[in-house]
């Protein structure tokens, strides 16, 4: 138990050093990890923020961080740090649900622990950063369950937490939010299959409810994915284990879903009221995506997020480092995958990881990847990992190793690096003009595409300085490839010593990629970016605490005043927004019955915008009064708001003739209305607007919104309890007789 404990702080601190070579000054607070310079380079309305910034991003790929992301977390930080649930979003679409949102990982146990404990800044930093961290201490503790040396848990686990994949879920937090339970679910899974315990499956289904609560509707059917491939791994076709098996897992997942019911009810709600567009349609060669994935072996030559990526040929950006642990890592799963048979447990554990892959390369080759989407690649991921310390291990343990196979290596490394450099260096700049000319040509097709033509071109010139030797990455793993075939060629005493020295210089390249891939930028953008510029402070003179709405009919969204969800930033409320699932609203209506609700659309509206300048007129609606709280009676009745928060309303009456109040925000399930205390009734009424009948005795309109299944889910969440903690209220019965023996 004491070495154990050693092993664990030893990686515990490798992890840190690992982490501060990464995250470096984020994890102070001196920079953000998000793509800030989006805003200046790309955003006509934004340059503001810093006017050198130039034209193009350092890294464009994480556009949904700072546009989705980042502003939304801000206005959980700031409800978090009043003690207040933000379940109501006003400030977009006219609202919307807020934390049933999916995407929005509000209720990450993570994130909830650190908003309530630091400033936002770093908060917001150390959540990706303990979610890093965390992916790769469950690895190194799911390693450690199966046996394996302790350099082997420390590399492996490593590779792991910052495999390519990681990086490229940074934008969507909800994803390593999610994916750093599965490991140290299966580890515990593992070990109740061996030995029956009163303590695993209770807290394997609190790990369950972490990834409900961390995560959303599309990782959640990420579980069901990673339980069966579990099941068929150490069931097999044996009916026996698989009674043995499915009790374990099934209880445990019902556990966990009770527990997480109270989110769980509220985005099953969303989805079912929201009006859902069907996927684009599939790519022809979109069934070549399992084949295009063993890129992940060397995946600069389908390009990176600095050139053009030939990944979107078959659907997906990023397609080779969707998988790629780096070159050597690839290559020992490879060995580990083809390694002899062990005992029945080490089988288990070969097989549930090969069927990991065998599922991702069955969902991103097939339209199923319309609907789960290449993300299950964290799954994926994870069996390479197990099986590349499979193959490090196997490597350790052999007498003899087979000198073709370190022949075929070198050969392959050195195809590999040849064509690459020839490809980027000889080839590819004489079909650069071509090239260059179809980019700009797309881009006069495509209005949408003008505001990243100095994107375009910079990738189009770039690509012979990414996939080629220029890039200390490509070469650093080219050179792990090589250590890795002259490792055939050593004596049994010399790869002792040499495969820590491999699994650490394929390490090495990993880091450098995250930590480049990784946005890190000065707080002080961030900080003007929030303070916002001479149009952002006009709009916030004219809307905010104005309980007033605004509409912007501009095409273009980076010409926009507040792209996306950046309305959150400055609390103005807008009818649009950015989100995957919105329950019907004005919006969402057809040009023609825009028209009707003109009136009702917005107080303000920012239109006459040039594109791509810094400009726009405002128009102001020709209704009089709210846009949003809209007297319906036989004679006017003066009224005023006397509170707009996220959850709750406050209107108040003056004595008057007694008729109905339209409400214009989005009407949604869940709002209750009382009126001096006394409940009264919200008629939903169309488009989208509620109405409530208001007595002619002056007083106080309440309109407060709690989701529709709140109550239920509280009541499972505690039967979830209660089931949990029964086992620890009575005694095993024949614990020894009951064990049953290892897989």
């Amino acid at each position: 138990m004491m070495r154990e404990g050693r092993n664990l702080l030893f990686f515990v601190l490798l992890n840190g050093a690992a982490c501060v070579v990464v995250f470096n000054d984020a994890l102070i607070g001196r920079s953000l990890l998000a793509p800030l310079d989006i805003a200046p380079t790309m955003f006509s309305n934004y340059r503001f923020a810093a006017p050198g910034a130039g034209d193009r991003p350092v890294n464009h790929y994480p556009y949904d961080q700072l546009t989705y992301d980042l502003p939304l977390q801000h206005t959980v930080f700031q409800a978090y740090s009043r003690w207040e649930i933000p379940w109501w979003d006003p400030f977009t679409y006219g609202g919307r649900p807020f934390l049933a949102d999916p995407p929005l990982n509000g209720t990450d146990p993570v994130r909830v622990f650190l908003y309530h404990l630091l400033p936002f800044e770093l908060a917001y930093n150390w959540t990706s950063v303990l979610h890093f961290f965390l992916n790769g201490l469950g690895m190194f503790v799911l390693l450690r369950r199966f046996g394996f040396a302790n350099w082997i848990c420390c590399s492996v686990g490593l590779t792991f937490e910052f495999a390519s994949f990681n990086a490229f879920a940074l934008p969507h937090p909800w994803l390593p939010g999610s994916y750093l339970y599965y490991p140290f679910l299966w580890a515990l899974w593992d070990a109740e299959f061996a030995e029956r315990s009163r303590w695993r499956v209770p807290l394997a289904g609190l790990l369950v409810a972490g990834i409900f609560y961390a995560g959303n509707l599309q990782s959640h059917a990420y579980l069901p994915i990673f339980c069966l491939v579990l099941l068929l791994g150490y069931g097999g076709f044996s009916f026996a284990k698989w009674r043995q098996v499915l009790p374990i897992v099934s209880v445990s997942a019902c556990l966990g879903g009770l527990l997480a019911s109270p989110m769980l009810l509220s985005e099953i709600e969303l989805f079912l009221l929201s009006p859902r567009p069907i996927g684009s349609a599939f790519p022809i060669l979109g069934y070549l995506g399992g084949l295009a994935s063993l890129s992940a072996i060397f995946p600069w030559m389908l390009g990176t997020f600095r050139t053009l990526d030939a990944g979107k040929l078959f659907g997906e950006s990023g397609l080779g480092f969707h998988l790629f642990i780096g070159c050597s890592g690839f290559i020992l799963a490879i060995l580990g995958a083809m390694a002899p048979r062990g005992d029945r447990s080490a089988e288990a554990r070969r097989r549930s990881s090969l069927f990991l892959l065998i599922a991702y390369f069955l969902i991103v080759s097939t339209p199923l990847r319309i609907i789960l989407y290449s993300r299950t690649a964290g799954l994926a991921v994870m069996g390479l990992i197990v099986l590349a310390a499979l193959g490090l291990e196997s490597l350790r343990a052999s007498p003899v190793l087979p000198r073709k196979v370190g022949w075929v290596l070198i050969w392959s490394a050195c195809l590999v690096a040849l064509c690459a450099n020839l490809v980027g260096l000889v080839i590819y700049p004489a079909f650069e003009p071509k090239i260059h000319a179809f980019v700009l040509s797309y881009a006069k097709a495509h209005p949408h595409f003008e505001a990243a033509i100095a994107l375009r071109e910079f990738q189009v010139q770039n690509l012979p300085n990414e996939v080629t030797f220029k890039n200390p990455e490509v070469w650093l793993r080219w050179l792990g490839w090589l250590a890795l075939a002259a490792l055939f060629f050593a004596s049994s005493h010399r790869r002792q010593f040499w495969l820590p020295a491999i699994a650490t210089l394929n390490l090495i390249p990993l880091l450098l990629f995250c930590h480049r891939f990784i946005p890190h930028q000065p707080v002080g953008l961030w900080q003007r970016l929030l303070a916002g510029g001479p149009l952002q402070h006009q709009a916030a003179a004219l809307l905010r605490d104005t309980h007033e709405r605004m509409a912007e009919p501009v095409v273009r969204e980076t010409d926009r005043l507040f792209p996306a969800e950046l309305s959150h930033l400055y609390g103005i409320r807008t009818l649009h927004g950015y989100v995957s699932l919105q329950p019907k609203s004005l919006l969402e209506l057809s040009s023609d019955e825009q028209r009707n609700y003109q009136s009702q659309m917005a107080d303000l509206f920012f239109e006459g915008v040039e594109p791509g300048s810094a400009t726009g007129v405002w128009r102001t609606n020709s209704a009089t009064g709210l846009v949003r709280f809209q007297w319906s009676g036989t004679s006017p009745r003066p009224f005023e708001v006397v509170e707009d928060g996220l959850n709750t309303v406050r209107l108040r009456f003056a004595p008057g003739a007694a008729g109905e109040l339209v409400w214009t925000d989005t009407q949604f399930p869940g709002w209750h209305a009382t009126m001096n205390a006394k409940q009264a009734i919200l008629t939903p009424i169309p488009p989208c607007f509620s109405k409530i009948a208001v007595p002619p005795d002056g007083g106080e309109l309440v309109l407060n919104y709690r989701p529709r299944f709140l109550t239920l889910g509280l009541a499972l969440a505690g039967l979830g309890l209660a089931a949990g903690l029964t086992p620890f209220c009575f005694p095993l019965v024949n614990r020894s007789a009951a064990a049953p023996r290892a897989l």
